[in-house]
């Protein structure tokens, strides 16, 4: 029912954030090739900020049902 919905939609989120840190890890874009640690670095950081985010929501939609 509706709570099947809700768990394909948090799914469909948590694909797309994958997709993009993925992309933003590989280091595609404008700048690539230019100054690639500290990209990377901050790459990384993003990335683990986001999944503990997204983490942290999940944890509350389900919690919260």
């Amino acid at each position: 029912g509706a709570a099947d919905a809700g768990e394909d939609q948090a799914a469909a989120r948590r694909g797309a954030a994958v997709r993009q840190a993925r992309a933003r890890r590989r280091g595609q874009g404008p700048h690539q090739g230019q100054r690639p640690r500290v990209r990377s670095d901050r790459g990384r950081a993003e990335a683990a900020q986001e999944e503990q985010e997204g983490c942290q929501r999940n944890a509350r939609e389900r919690g919260g049902l």
